[in-house]
C-alpha cells in the first residue's frame, strides 16, 4: 500500500508522481516554480497523457516578494503589492508573458548540451504545438500552492506539499508532500484548480512557450556561421559602440583638437572604462599632452578628479595645458610621489595620469612601489611614445599598475595569467627573431591592441587624409657624420684607453665581492652582491660611453673617479667602508672640491672589519692607479686636436659633407635652428662653450645648468606652450637673447616641444636608436611651420677601418656593444635584434630608421571587421544579437574541432576543443580567426559527438572562472603585500623559532583593517633601509598593527558557467 506522507530521501516525490501518472488520462499541476529540467524528469510519464494543464506563478511575483521581505518590509506591504496585480492591464499581462518566455528560453539554454536534452526540447515543442501540454500564468496574486492532480479511471489521485516542478523540488531532503486518496478531497482540489485555471484564461502561455522552445538551441533555425561570428565580435568589442562618441562633448571654449586626436580621446575613454588603464602612445609630436588633458576634462565632468605625474621640467607645461582645458588636476613631479601618498585628499582621487610612463618599469625601486600604491583601485592613463619599445617584462610591470592581479578575464590573452603570457610572448619573439622574422608581430600585439592607442604618422595620414590634418614637416636623413676616433685620441691612445677599461676591477662599486660571509644575513649578502654586479657593469658601460662622447667628458669623469677612490681608501684607514647612503653623502662633498682630508666620513658607513679589507684595498688601489694613468694620457689633448668637435663646427658652417649625401644633406646649418644632443653634461658644456666662439646665439642645458625651460623657450619661442611660458615671466624675445643653436643632454630628449627647430644632431653613437627617434620628435611636431627637418648622427671609426665598407663598420659597432655590455645596459628596447636592425638602418642612412615600426595585430583586424560588418549588414547583426544561449551550427575551417564560447557572470572565453573535450587553444584571437566568415558561408550540421566536448570545456572554463574569482577575493592591498614580502625576505638565515614568529606577523598583516594613516605608517616601517635590523622591523610592524580591527570575511561566491555559442569546425 503506497505511503501517503512522502519525504526524501526515503522516497523521491517524482517517482511517486510517475507511478500515479502511469495509465492516467490527464493531469493538472499548479506550482509556484516551474523549471523545464523538472518537467524532463516526468517526460516518459507525461508522454502517454492526453493532456497536461500547468498553472504557474510569474517568476517576477516571487522575486518581488523575496526582495521586499529581504528589505524588511511589513508582510502587509508584500500583500498590498501582490494584491494590486488583481487589476493588471492587458499591457501588463502581456509583459508578464513575454518575460516568462524569455526566462523559459534562458532555462533551456542552461540544460546540459547533449543529444538527450536536445530530443527532450524537440518533444516539448511538439507537445505544446499539439496542445497536449498547456500552460497558463496565474497573475491575480502569489500562487504559493503545489498541487498535482491525476485523472485516473479507477481512483483519481492528488498530491500537495512543498515540491515545485524542479530537480531540487523532487530531490531535496527537506521536501515533504502528501498523497490524497479521499475522493471528496480530490474533488475539492479539482474545483480549486478549475477556478484558478479559468481566471488565467487571458494569460495563456502555451503559444509563447512553444515559440520560446523552438527558438532554443535544439530547434533554432536562425543560427548561421556568419551570425555566430558577428555575435562574438559584438561581445568582444561592444564597449566600443559608436554611440559612445556622443558621450564625449568637446567644448568650444578649449583648444580645438583635430579629428584624429578626438578619436584617440574617445578610444582612451572606452579602454579606460573597460580595462581601468590605457596607454596613450602615439608617436612623438602629435599632441598627446592635449589628448590627455581633453580626456581628464571629460572625466572631470563625470565627477572624477585626477592627479598628473610628470617630469619636474614639464610641470608648468602640464599645468598650462590643463588650465586651458579647465581641468582642476594636481600636477606632481615624479620624484615627489610622497606628496601624493601623504595627502589623503589626493589619494582619494580616482584618476592617475603618468607622463613618460616608461620611467616606472622597475618593480624593485621605491618609486615604482609608491606608484603602485597610488594607482591601486584607480583608473590609470599612461602617456608616452615608447611602450612598444619596452622590454616585454617592463610592459608587464606597467600593466600591473592598473591590473595588479595575475589572472585576467578582462584582457583577452592566452594563457590568462599575465606573467605566463609575457613569458610565452617573449619565447615566441625570440623564435621569430631567430627565423629572421623581426617584422612579424608576436602574440604580445594581441594584448597591446586592447590597451594601447598607438599610431604612427603614416597611420594617421592614411586614415584621415592630409587635407584633414595639420602640417607635418618632411624628414631628411638620417645623414651619417663619420669621424676618426683615433684622431680624437691620437698616437694609439684610444686603443690603450680601451685596454685599461677592460683591466679595471671596479672594486669600489662591487664591495659585495669582498664581504666576510659570516658578518651578513642572507638578505644583505644577496642585496650587496647583486648591487655590486650591476654597478660594475654600469660603470664599465659609462666609461666606454664617455670615451666616445668627448675628451672633456672622459677627462672630468676620470678626475672625479680618482678622487672618489682616494676618499674610499681614506674611509678604509678609518675603519669604514663607504656604501649606500653613507657613500652618497661623502661623494656629494667631492663636488664641492674639498680636499680629501676635509671630507667627513659618515658614521652610518659599514664597519671595515666586516670585509676582507686586504683584498678590497688591493682592488681599490689597482683601479686608482689605472684611472690616474688614463687621466694622465688625455689631460693635454686640446680643443684643436679634437677631430670630432672640429667636424661638428665645420658641419654647422657648411664646410663638411660626405660623398653619399644628397644636396639637402650638404646644406649648411648656420642660419637654421639647430638642436645638438649629447648624453653627458660635461660634453654639453664643452661643445657649448666652444661653439660660442664660432657662432652667435648659442646655449647649452643639462641637469647642472638650471634654467632649462627658459632656454628651451628662447630656442623655440613660436611654440604655444613656450610663448605662454615667456609671457608669464615677462620675457621678450630679442635678437640678443634668442637661441639658434642649443646643446642639450637628455633633459630635452622627451616631453618638450621645440618645433621651431629644424636640425637635430646626435653627437654620440647612440646605442638605442629609439632614443634618436624620440629626440627627433622634439622638433618634428604637429603644426610645425618648417617644410623640412634634418637629422645627422655622428659615427666613430678607427684608422684601421678606413678601407672597410660602412656595412662592416656598423656590424662591428653592434658586435662591440653586445660583447662589452650584453645585459648590463638598461635600454628600453624590446629586444636586441630589433635594436640591431634599427641601429643598422640609422647609421647606414636608411630613411626607414626614422619611421616608427608598424604592425597590425589580429585583434585590430577583427575590430576593423566588426565595424565594417555591422555597418554593411545591420539586419544580420540584429539577428546575431537575438541568438539565445547554447545555439550551435557547423562550418568548414582550417582546423577541425569544436569552437565554444563560454560565460560565467562577467567572465567570457573562447575555446577550441577536440572530440574528446581536450582544449586545443584558449587563444581568443586564434579561435575567432577560425570562426571568421562572410554572409554566404554555408551552414553545416553540428556534429553530435561534440556535445561531450562542450560539456568538458564548460567545466574547465568554470574552474578557471572560479580561480579568477578566488584571486579577486584573496587580493590584498599593495602595502600589505609589500609588508609580507619584506618580512619574508627578513626570514633568511634565521632560526626556525624566529621564522615562525615572523610568519605570525605576516598573518597579522593579512587580517587587520588599515586606515589611511596606518597604511602610511606601515609603509614607513618597511621602507627603512638603514638603521633597523630585520627583527626590529617586524617588532615595529607588530606594535603598529596589534589591536586593530580585523577584516570582515565574506564567503567566496561560486560562479557557474554557461555555453553561449558553439560551432563544429570541419
Amino acid at each position: 500500500m503506497p505511503q501517503n506522507i512522502i519525504t526524501t530521501p526515503e522516497q523521491k516525490f517524482s517517482d511517486e508522481l510517475k507511478k500515479e501518472l502511469k495509465g492516467a488520462k490527464s493531469a493538472r499541476f499548479a506550482v509556484g516554480w516551474f523549471f523545464i529540467s523538472g518537467l524532463k524528469e516526468l517526460k516518459d510519464a507525461i508522454d502517454a497523457l492526453e493532456s497536461l494543464e500547468l498553472l504557474i506563478s510569474p517568476t517576477t511575483n516571487w522575486q518581488t516578494a523575496e526582495m521586499m521581505l529581504t528589505a524588511e518590509k511589513f508582510d502587509e506591504a508584500v500583500q498590498d503589492k501582490l494584491e494590486a496585480q488583481e487589476f493588471q492591464t492587458p499591457e501588463e499581462k502581456k509583459e508578464i508573458l513575454e518575460n516568462e518566455a524569455r526566462a523559459l528560453l534562458s532555462r533551456a539554454g542552461r540544460l546540459q548540451p547533449n543529444k538527450e536534452n536536445k530530443e527532450f526540447l524537440i518533444w516539448l515543442a511538439e507537445k505544446l504545438a499539439e496542445r497536449k501540454i498547456k500552460l497558463r500564468i496565474y497573475t491575480k496574486e502569489l500562487l504559493h500552492a503545489k498541487v498535482y492532480l491525476v485523472d485516473k479511471k479507477d481512483v483519481p489521485a492528488a498530491f500537495t506539499g512543498s515540491s515545485n516542478i524542479s530537480i531540487s523540488g523532487f530531490s531535496l531532503n527537506t521536501e515533504v508532500n502528501v498523497r490524497l486518496t479521499d475522493a471528496a478531497q480530490v474533488k475539492k482540489l479539482n474545483k480549486w484548480f478549475e477556478e484558478k485555471w479559468k481566471l488565467s484564461e487571458d494569460c495563456d502561455f502555451t503559444v509563447l512557450a512553444e515559440t520560446a522552445v523552438r527558438e532554443s538551441w535544439a530547434l533554432n533555425d536562425e543560427v548561421t556561421p556568419f551570425r555566430i561570428y558577428l555575435r562574438i565580435l559584438h561581445d568582444i568589442f561592444s564597449l566600443e559602440e559608436d554611440h559612445e562618441k556622443e558621450k564625449i562633448e568637446f567644448n568650444e571654449d578649449v583648444p580645438a583638437l583635430f579629428p584624429f586626436q578626438k578619436d584617440a580621446v574617445i578610444d582612451a575613454y572606452r579602454k579606460l572604462g573597460k580595462y581601468k588603464g590605457v596607454f596613450l602612445a602615439d608617436v612623438p609630436g602629435v599632441g598627446k599632452t592635449y589628448m590627455g588633458a581633453a580626456l581628464l576634462a571629460h572625466l572631470q565632468e563625470e565627477g572624477e578628479k585626477s592627479v598628473v605625474i610628470c617630469s619636474p621640467k614639464i610641470i608648468e607645461q602640464w599645468e598650462q595645458v590643463l588650465d586651458d582645458y579647465n581641468v582642476n588636476a594636481k600636477v606632481i613631479s615624479r620624484g615627489k610621489l610622497s606628496d601624493i601618498l601623504n595627502d589623503d585628499k589626493l589619494m582619494q582621487r580616482p584618476i592617475v595620469l603618468i607622463d613618460e610612463a616608461h620611467h616606472f618599469r622597475n618593480p624593485e625601486t621605491a618609486s615604482y612601489k609608491d606608484l603602485q600604491i597610488i594607482c591601486e583601485g584607480k583608473k590609470v592613463v599612461l602617456v608616452g611614445a615608447t611602450p612598444q619599445n619596452l622590454k616585454l617584462l617592463d610592459m608587464y610591470h606597467q600593466i600591473k599598475l592598473f591590473h595588479p592581479q595575475e589572472m585576467t578575464d578582462v584582457i583577452r590573452i592566452d594563457p590568462p595569467e599575465l606573467k605566463e603570457f609575457f613569458k610565452k610572448a617573449d619565447e615566441e619573439r625570440q623564435k621569430l627573431n631567430s627565423e629572421g622574422k623581426e617584422d612579424v608581430p608576436d602574440m604580445s600585439e594581441t594584448l597591446f591592441q586592447q590597451i594601447l592607442i598607438r599610431r604612427t604618422r603614416k597611420n594617421i595620414i592614411d586614415e584621415y587624409g592630409m587635407e584633414n590634418l595639420p602640417h607635418f614637416p618632411k624628414r631628411l636623413g638620417p645623414y651619417r657624420i663619420d669621424y676618426n676616433i683615433d684622431d680624437v685620441y691620437p698616437g694609439g691612445v684610444f686603443n690603450s684607453l680601451e685596454a685599461k677599461i677592460d683591466n679595471l676591477v671596479f672594486a669600489r662599486y662591487d664591495i659585495g665581492n669582498f664581504i666576510k660571509e659570516e658578518e651578513f644575513t642572507e638578505d644583505e649578502k644577496q642585496r650587496l652582491k647583486i648591487a655590486g654586479r650591476n654597478l660594475r657593469g654600469i660603470m664599465r658601460m659609462i666609461l666606454f660611453k664617455l670615451l666616445e662622447s668627448s675628451v672633456e667628458a672622459l677627462r672630468e669623469s676620470l678626475r672625479v673617479m680618482v678622487r672618489s677612490h682616494e676618499l674610499f681608501l681614506r674611509g678604509l684607514e678609518e675603519g669604514k667602508v663607504l656604501a649606500g647612503e653613507a657613500a652618497d653623502k661623502a661623494y656629494q662633498q667631492l663636488k664641492e672640491d674639498l680636499d680629501i682630508e676635509e671630507i667627513e666620513i659618515p658614521e652610518t658607513a659599514y664597519e671595515a672589519e666586516r670585509f676582507r679589507v686586504s683584498a678590497l684595498k688591493e682592488g681599490i688601489e689597482k683601479d686608482a692607479v689605472i684611472l690616474k694613468e688614463m687621466h694622465e694620457m688625455i689631460k693635454n689633448i686640446s680643443v684643436e686636436d679634437d677631430d670630432k668637435l672640429q667636424t661638428l663646427i665645420k658641419k654647422i658652417k657648411g664646410e663638411y659633407s660626405q660623398r653619399n649625401w644628397d644636396e639637402r644633406g650638404k646644406e649648411k646649418c648656420d642660419g637654421k635652428k639647430v638642436l645638438i644632443f649629447t648624453q653627458y653634461a660635461s660634453t654639453a658644456q664643452y661643445i657649448g662653450e666652444e661653439l660660442k666662439k664660432h657662432f652667435s646665439r648659442v646655449e647649452y642645458v643639462s641637469g647642472d645648468t638650471g634654467d632649462v625651460l627658459r632656454r628651451a623657450a628662447l630656442f623655440s619661442s613660436k611654440t604655444d606652450s613656450n610663448r605662454k611660458y615667456l609671457k608669464k615671466r615677462g620675457i621678450e624675445v630679442t635678437n640678443e637673447n634668442e637661441i639658434d643653436i642649443l646643446v642639450s643632454t637628455e633633459m630635452l630628449g622627451e616631453g618638450i616641444n621645440l618645433q621651431d627647430g629644424q636640425v637635430v644632431i646626435n653627437y654620440e653613437l647612440h646605442w638605442n636608436p629609439v632614443r634618436i627617434i624620440q629626440r627627433v620628435g622634439r622638433i618634428d611636431r604637429i603644426g610645425s611651420q618648417n617644410e623640412f627637418i634634418w637629422v645627422y648622427n655622428f659615427f666613430p671609426q678607427l684608422q684601421a677601418e678606413a678601407r672597410i665598407g660602412i656595412e662592416a663598420r656598423i656590424k662591428r659597432r653592434i658586435q662591440e656593444i653586445q660583447t662589452r655590455f650584453g645585459g648590463d645596459e638598461k635600454v628600453i628596447s624590446q629586444d636586441e635584434l630589433l635594436v640591431d636592425k634599427k641601429f643598422y638602418q640609422m647609421y647606414s642612412e636608411d630613411r626607414r630608421a626614422l619611421e616608427e615600426q608598424e604592425t597590425e595585430s589580429f585583434s585590430a583586424k577583427q575590430r576593423s571587421n566588426w565595424l565594417k560588418l555591422k555597418s554593411l549588414y545591420p539586419e544580420e547583426y540584429a539577428a546575431a544579437l537575438r541568438l539565445p544561449t547554447m545555439v550551435h551550427c557547423g562550418k568548414s575551417a582550417d582546423k577541425t574541432g569544436v569552437a565554444v564560447y563560454c560565460r560565467a557572470n562577467d567572465i567570457y572565453k573562447l575555446y577550441l576543443g577536440d572530440e574528446k573535450g581536450k582544449t586545443i587553444s584558449e587563444n581568443d584571437w586564434e579561435v575567432l580567426g577560425l570562426l571568421e566568415c562572410d554572409k554566404n558561408t554555408a551552414d553545416q550540421q553540428f556534429d553530435d559527438k561534440h556535445y561531450a566536448s562542450i560539456e568538458s570545456i564548460k567545466q574547465n572554463f568554470q574552474d578557471r572562472a572560479n580561480r579568477i574569482e578566488r584571486e579577486r577575493y584573496m587580493y590584498l592591498e599593495l602595502v600589505k603585500r609589500q609588508a609580507i614580502d619584506r618580512i619574508e625576505k627578513a626570514k633568511r638565515g634565521l632560526v626556525e623559532k624566529t621564522k615562525r614568529w615572523m610568519s605570525e606577523a605576516q598573518g597579522l598583516v593579512r587580517e587587520v583593517q588599515l586606515d589611511v594613516k596606518t597604511s602610511r605608517d606601515l609603509r614607513g616601517v618597511i621602507r627603512q633601509k638603514h638603521g633597523l635590523l630585520p627583527k626590529e622591523m617586524v617588532e615595529q610592524v607588530e606594535k603598529l598593527l596589534k589591536g586593530r580591527p580585523k577584516v570582515s570575511q565574506r564567503p567566496v561566491r561560486k560562479l557557474y558557467a554557461e555555453i553561449i555559442l558553439s560551432e563544429s569546425l570541419k
